[in-house]
């Protein structure tokens, strides 16, 4: 009897037994999150971990109780358990665990192991590896073929593992050598064999290299399915290290002449390439033999099936056998060559461009012209293949440097033809090596003369312009271009340098630019200071700098930090002291933290700059800023930093403070900072300390010796740096001299004569006040003449002016004027007094 339409469950029929058609409608997505929302309490309690637990017994509680999903985490914390000190018990307990439960676990849980143990075996003691080796044999015959594929991996991970000799490799490499050669196994098995030869050849006895494995090699090279004798071809390069070539030379190098001419086009490829991978570690006579005769016959006559293979590694050859081709024999590589550069095959030009250089080098740069490579390399240019043009860009400064003086002569078209390409790739690549080959340029003294540098200049500076116009956008490619500005002042003249790069690199400084740009900014500035000849351009570039400290915006600020540190590495210690140590203790009292912090993190390299004995006044100035950021400093960072800093080094004026470069084991450890990460988690206190208030060990590498900082004190006496700081202190002075007369208009300035205006006849009496007349010859000589000498007690004294004395006498005949008045007005208001209480308000004020 047929159900009628109500009987049947429509629900079930449609969905999943556990979901509804309301939930249906709500969405997969909402049906999870409300299901994992209303879980009972039985399945919560699955998941529980008793919280008493520590790592390693959560990871073996979760592998034997925990459920699936908490299984996989506990695979993927492998790592970091071999890596904390707690990797002998994850050895001795976690990883015999996990590999006994790959018995009974699902294909999932044996794919995630696998992968893990791929990356781990390296790292895991020898010891530990046979029992991983047995496992891995065991899993190879499963019958998922990813589970197979992963742990086929395992397998040869661990041989790679094992040293030489070991009894694991008799045990259960040697059997599957033994029993998978033969044809009547299945293809996949005798690639899996070829695979293991090529593997354990190394990791096996010699005397039974010659017995066992060279007879099988030997017979899979000549196996009937092409699949297994390419396998074999990726073999034969291990195999024949590892053999020896003395002994098996002859023998292999027939089966690759076998191979390379094999009927399956993929066979001849592998076999090709495989003799390549090898061709840098044969001898001398091998390649004179089998190589190079080989290479005449592929390269007279390609076959279609390996024209490709041919093109791809003829570079490679043509440098393996440098040593041994003839002029004869580099005539005709030449010619098949210069084929393939001038093919209508895109990817054949992509492999020229590539080995391009190793083409010069090998054919010297003397014959560059005769040998036409000056013609390729233009060919190349003028591709509009965006592969072809990266490929020569990026390569041109090796060009440059193998063509050495002849590099201006041959490469000065080029390198304007790729700076004005559109492609904005092509243009990158080239200003990664733009340094090398201008190098190069100017080692010909013809270029000077050209005006050719005077172009150049200009096309890099527009390219300069165009990113700096979108710093937020393009600041990688921005800063690439940036790179190449420091040897810009060994290139070019100084008015150029200082005209049109030092501005624009300024004004990147005070703009909002990427911390990156600016921090290479300050390296490029600092570099023309050092590189730069002319004291007035140095002179510019130095008063901008020291500017920069009193700007209003703390992130200007914090930029003379970098400088500072930036002119410790370049200069010598005394050219530190004498213009950057006062801009860097005033900011010791910046009300920024971080100014402060940041102060703290230069103060072992800046104590390193002062001297014990003869810088002691230095020394006391420092402390003196230095000393209220451990005492009185109102933020605890600070307070922790500078007690970080004491404890480390000591007191400043310890004669070994921050003499004695202190390395740590790890490379990571920070100067001023000991607390790890998770004490930094529980301290408050230095929660706020980042990445720029703390400097790395390494830095500590870079600090000069004394030997090489009198050297550099060398140079810059002979540049007169120390010079310009004179000359630079009187014309300060000068300045601030003018200032304080334009901030003080009221005294008198040298030239002018002060004079004090009568007052004039009013009810009001006022204060004289001074007025600047310049001082004439005529009134100095009639004052001279109208008082009288008199002798002082060391000769004449000084005579007085004349306007002063007529000052003198006008106040005193208005004085007496106002005496009168005032006793008129008092016999007045004696007379009357009725008349004074009338007065206005104005004449009771007046």
């Amino acid at each position: 009897m047929e159900k009628t339409s109500d009987e049947w469950s429509w629900d079930s029929m449609m969905l999943d037994d556990d979901i509804s058609v309301a939930d249906e409608l709500k969405g997969r997505g909402e049906i999870g999150l409300s299901k994992s929302q209303n879980r009972t309490d039985e399945e919560i309690k699955l998941y529980m971990v008793d919280d008493r637990f520590n790592e390693i017994e959560r990871v073996i509680h979760i592998l034997k109780n925990g459920q699936v999903t908490q299984k996989y985490g506990a695979l993927n914390s492998f790592k970091k358990l071999l890596n904390t000190s707690q990797k002998d018990s994850f050895l001795d307990l976690i990883l015999p665990l996990a590999m006994e439960l790959t018995n009974n676990e699902n294909n999932r849980y044996l794919l995630e192991l696998g992968s893990i143990l791929t990356e781990l075996i390296p790292k895991i003691p020898v010891v530990r590896v046979p029992r991983i080796l047995n496992q891995a044999k065991v899993l190879i015959q499963h019958k998922n073929e990813e589970i197979v594929r992963i742990w086929k991996d395992v397998f040869v991970t661990c041989i790679n593992r094992l040293p030489v000799g070991d009894s694991s490799i008799n045990q259960h490499v040697m059997p599957i050598i033994g029993e998978n050669v033969g044809l009547a196994q299945p293809p996949v098995q005798r690639i899996w064999c070829g695979r293991v030869l090529g593997v354990s050849a190394n990791k096996i006895d010699p005397k039974m290299i010659e017995s066992v494995i060279f007879p099988r090699v030997i017979k899979l090279c000549q196996d009937t399915d092409y699949e297994v004798r390419k396998s074999m071809c990726l073999q034969l390069g291990s195999i024949i290290n590892s053999l020896g070539f003395l002994k098996t030379k002859k023998a292999l190098f027939c089966e690759y002449m076998e191979l390379i001419k094999d009927e399956e086009g993929v066979v001849q490829q592998a076999a090709l390439a495989s003799l390549m991978d090898i061709s840098d570690s044969l001898d001398s006579e091998t390649k004179q033999v089998f190589l190079i005769p080989l290479w005449k016959k592929l390269t007279s006559d390609p076959t279609p099936k390996l024209i490709d293979s041919i093109t791809e590694l003829f570079g490679k050859f043509f440098w393996a056998a440098r040593n041994e081709l003839s002029d004869t024999d580099k005539s005709l590589f030449l010619s098949f060559y210069q084929s393939r550069v001038a093919s209508e095959n895109t990817t054949h030009k992509e492999y020229c461009v590539f080995y391009f250089p190793a083409i010069v080098n090998v054919l010297k740069a003397k014959n560059f012209e005769q040998n036409n490579l000056d013609k390729i390399l233009e060919s190349f240019v003028l591709e509009d293949n965006p592969v072809i043009l990266e490929s020569i860009a990026s390569s041109l400064h090796e060009v440059a440097i193998l063509l050495g003086k002849l590099s201006f002569r041959y490469l000065k078209d080029a390198l304007l033809k790729l700076l004005n390409n559109p492609h904005e790739s092509v243009m990158l690549k080239l200003f990664q090596g733009l340094n090398d080959t201008l190098k190069s340029f100017i080692m010909d003294e013809s270029i000077k003369k050209s005006g050719y540098l005077d172009t150049l200049f200009k096309c890099i500076i527009e390219k300069q312009k165009r990113y700096e116009s979108t710093p937020n956008i393009n600041w990688r490619s921005h800063l690439k271009i940036l790179r190449s500005f420091s040897i810009f002042p060994n290139i070019f003249e100084a008015e150029l340098v200082s005209e049109h790069c030092v501005p624009p690199l300024f004004k990147i400084l005070y703009e909002p630019y990427p911390t990156p740009i600016k921090y290479q900014v300050i390296k490029i500035l600092v570099t023309y200071l050092r590189e730069i000849n002319r004291l007035d351009h140095i002179e510019t570039i130095l008063r901008h700098l020291l500017d920069i400290k009193e700007d209003k915006s703390y992130h200007h600020r914090m930029l003379f930090f970098d400088i500072c540190e930036q002119v410790m590495l370049i200069f010598s210690q005394k050219f530190f002291r004498s213009y950057f140590l006062n801009g860097y203790l005033s900011l010791s009292r910046d009300t920024v933290v971080n100014m402060r912090l940041r102060y703290i993190s230069l103060l072992p390299m800046v104590r390193h700059t002062i001297r014990n004995t003869r810088d002691s006044l230095l020394l006391s100035r420092l402390i003196d800023a230095t000393e209220p950021l451990a005492t009185r400093d109102p933020e605890s960072d600070v307070l922790n930093a500078m007690s970080q800093f004491y404890g480390r080094y000591g007191l400043l004026n310890s004669p070994d403070c921050c003499r004695n470069k202190t390395k740590s084991s790890n490379n990571q450890d920070f100067i001023g900072l000991e607390n790890t990460k998770s004490q930094l988690q529980k301290n408050d206190s230095i929660m706020s300390l980042t990445d720029e208030c703390l400097i790395k060990l390494n830095d500590w590498e870079i600090m000069d010796a004394d030997d090489i900082d009198s050297q550099k004190e060398e140079r810059e006496n002979n540049q007169s740096l120390f010079q310009l700081g004179l000359d630079w202190n009187n014309k300060k002075r000068e300045a601030e001299k003018k200032d304080i007369t334009k901030k003080l208009p009221s005294f008198a300035t040298p030239g002018k004569k002060s004079t004090i205006t009568p007052i004039a006849p009013s009810s009001t009496a006022r204060k004289p006040t001074l007025v600047e007349k310049p001082a004439t010859p005529s009134s100095q000589s009639n004052t001279q003449k109208s008082l009288p000498k008199r002798d002082g007690p060391s000769g004449p004294l000084p005579s007085l002016p004349n306007n002063i004395t007529q000052a003198k006498k006008t106040n005193a005949e208005e004085l007496k004027a106002l005496e009168a008045e005032i006793k008129k007005k008092k016999m007045a208001l004696l007379n009357n007094p009725r008349a004074g209480a009338s007065r206005s308000a104005g004449e009771r004020k007046s």
